[in-house]
């Protein structure tokens, strides 16, 4: 059981969702119950159907438990606004995420796992997300066409 997305009930001044990479907004419950296998961290619900097929029929001694695993090279592509003109991106992970404003061409680290974040994101790390970002719009347009 989970949901695609949190709300905000006026924690940061925002009330609804899709406005912000805020923890209320992105990171949100995965609950399994008599599932087992290993699942990534960070989990986006686009690898729910995958990991599902993957752990679901394994043998079962007794009643299973999920194992999470932290992935630090594991990220995961975040959008507010339509995926084709979103206002903001940004790519998570375990330890923080990414974020670029395209409106105001400013990218900062948000969330950096309790460390001082570095001063400025660097321009390879700026080119990963926009890069990812514009994989994404690819497969976007391939799952339209017929």
């Amino acid at each position: 059981m989970t949901g695609d997305h949190g709300q905000s009930f006026y924690e940061t001044g925002t009330l609804g969702h899709g406005h912000e990479f805020s923890q209320g907004q992105t990171r949100v419950p995965f609950i399994l119950w008599g599932i087992g296998g290993e699942w990534p961290e960070p989990i986006a619900p686009s690898d729910v159907r995958g990991l599902l097929d993957r752990n679901l029929f394994l043998p079962r001694q007794s009643l299973p438990r999920a194992r999470f695993i932290p992935d630090p090279g594991r990220k995961m592509l975040q959008y507010l606004g339509p995926l084709d003109r979103p206002e903001r991106i940004a790519l998570r992970g375990v330890d923080g995420a990414l974020a670029y404003d395209l409106l105001l061409d400013e990218a900062s680290w948000i969330e950096t796992a309790g460390e001082a974040p570095p001063m400025r994101p660097g321009a390879a790390e700026v080119d990963r997300l926009i890069h990812t970002w514009e994989a994404w719009q690819s497969v976007a347009l391939d799952a339209k066409e017929p």
